[in-house]
């Protein structure tokens, strides 16, 4: 009993000699913490708290994610698109902006689907294994996004961020252009071979043109 009286004669000082701050939310336990309870901090009495949107699944996510890009639907709040992004993860996500901008359909399920965790679970499968193969989507939203920048910088009007590609699709890209330009010489070097060699100070004939022709147009 004196010791509650200690603390309650402390606790009046302490505000008579205005160190008025609140009390400590383990300086009274058990009866006393319920009899004299820490007062609210200030700035937060009334103030509603802030409800975050549960964690979606990854087929959701997808869903919010078109969505987000289509410009023609509903948006989702901002705390959904970013719940969204974390669950599918960076190479997802940046995949499904690859398919945006290269004109495809970001896959989504109904609501069928989204209720069946088997299917959920091989859409996932599905989905990442073809963010880091599909290596033509990747190429040609890249090169669609480059427009769209280009444009956007021409008219002073804000452009969309660049795709982020994870390394494995760069190299498989850079691949791909070695390759292309590797066929693009051979079949240089085969037409080349093909063409049929000239006669030595014989003039080349204009085309649709007889020897008539081509003297016509020496003579002009």
């Amino acid at each position: 009993m004196a010791v509650i009286q200690e603390a309650l004669l402390l606790h009046a000082l302490i505000r008579f000699f205005g160190f008025d701050r609140p009390a400590r939310p383990d300086l009274f336990t058990g009866a006393l913490a319920q009899k004299y309870p820490p007062p609210p901090r200030a700035g937060t009495a009334g103030r509603p708290l802030r409800q975050m949107p549960p964690t979606p699944t990854f087929a959701l996510s997808c869903t919010w994610i078109a969505k987000a890009l289509d410009g023609n639907s509903l948006r989702p709040s901002s705390d959904k698109i970013r719940a969204a992004k974390i669950k599918l993860g960076g190479i997802v996500y940046q995949y499904l902006r690859a398919i945006y901008f290269a004109g495809g359909r970001i896959p989504m399920m109904g609501n069928t689907g989204l209720a069946n965790k088997r299917m959920c679970a091989a859409f996932e499968r599905d989905l990442r294994e073809r963010a880091v193969t599909d290596i033509n989507t990747w190429e040609r939203g890249r090169e669609e996004l480059t427009k769209i920048q280009v444009r956007a910088h021409r008219l002073a009007r804000r452009a969309p961020p660049d795709l982020i590609i994870p390394s494995e699709v760069r190299i498989a890209l850079a691949a791909l252009a070695e390759e292309r330009a590797k066929r693009a010489a051979e079949r240089g070097r085969r037409g080349q071979a093909g063409a049929p060699a000239r006669p030595a100070g014989t003039p080349g004939q204009v085309p649709g043109q007889g020897t008539t022709g081509v003297m016509e147009a020496i003579a002009e």
